[in-house]
């Protein structure tokens, strides 16, 4: 249908692009002075999937679809909220997480995609998922792969969290590890007795600890883990979170890693890998 009108005299002319689906529709009345009300909506280039919406005020919201799975990712509001979608590696939803355009909080759910909540993508991703004991989605971490973004990172302040089932190692294994091509540096990382460290590189490159867990991971169940950092008095405060305990210590001298690039679950070459799996619960 192209138009419709109605008794009052009122009528709606109808667009369609060339697979059918509505682009315009324009309401308005024989009456001149009557203001003219339009709405329309965008898709995707296969046009199988809506892409945006458009209201008569102008208020757009728009949908990001994964076409090769025919789900939807995330929708954004036109005041860049948006609510974030994830799924099971049998496309059912699994999670739903909102967020905030005034937030600088992004997810990773890593339930299948490695994408985050405001459409951060890895530079460099070789993920490979396994099922926990839930039968859920989540990244499996155990060497040869790497997930690797660049997420504008500061030295003023930040935080990273993650879960993580670390089976145990001989070796250290990496959770967090943000460096850069001069040896800039902050790392979390399971050490071979199972406690949580978190380091840096000092102004001259050498390797500093700066602060270590007094309790170890549990090898046979899920771990929290989060590092949290900001700039004090020119040292750098590191608090480190595990299973509810904190930690904290200071560093004086510190490379500044603003801008450098972040690994998840492995050294930022991909090994030391954290032997296990990882998701944000």
């Amino acid at each position: 249908m192209d138009d419709a009108t109605s008794p009052e005299n009122v009528t709606d002319t109808f667009t369609y692009d060339s697979s059918g689906n509505p682009l315009t529709n324009t309401t308005k009345s024989s009456n001149a002075t009557d203001p003219v009300i339009k709405s329309s909506s965008t898709y995707t280039s296969s046009g199988n999937y809506l892409k945006s919406e458009t209201d008569p005020s102008g208020n757009t919201v728009n949908a990001n679809y994964n076409e090769t799975k025919g789900t939807l990712d995330s929708v954004t509001d036109s005041k860049s909220n948006t609510v974030f979608n994830s799924y099971d590696e049998m496309d059912k939803l699994t999670g739903i997480n909102s967020i905030a355009s005034s937030s600088s909080l992004e997810i990773f759910p890593l339930s299948g995609t490695t994408n985050g909540t405001k459409g951060t993508k890895p530079i460099s991703d070789s993920a490979v998922y396994a099922k926990d004991e839930n039968g859920k989605t989540v990244l499996s971490s155990n060497g040869g792969t790497k997930t690797l973004y660049d997420l504008g990172l500061s030295k003023n302040a930040g935080t990273m969290s993650a879960w993580t089932k670390s089976t145990g190692s001989s070796t250290t294994r990496y959770l967090f590890t943000s460096q850069g091509s001069n040896s800039e540096l902050l790392c979390a990382y399971i050490d071979t007795s199972n406690k949580v460290n978190v380091a840096v590189r000092d102004t001259l490159g050498a390797w500093k600890t700066v602060v270590t867990s007094t309790a170890a991971i549990n090898t046979t169940d899920w771990n929290f883990i989060a590092l949290e950092w900001k700039v004090i008095a020119g040292g750098l405060q590191c608090t480190l979170y595990l299973n509810g305990a904190r930690y904290v210590n200071t560093a004086a001298s510190y490379k500044d890693f603003t801008g450098v690039q972040t690994s998840v679950g492995s050294y930022i070459d991909g090994n030391y890998a954290v032997n296990g799996l990882v998701e944000a619960k």
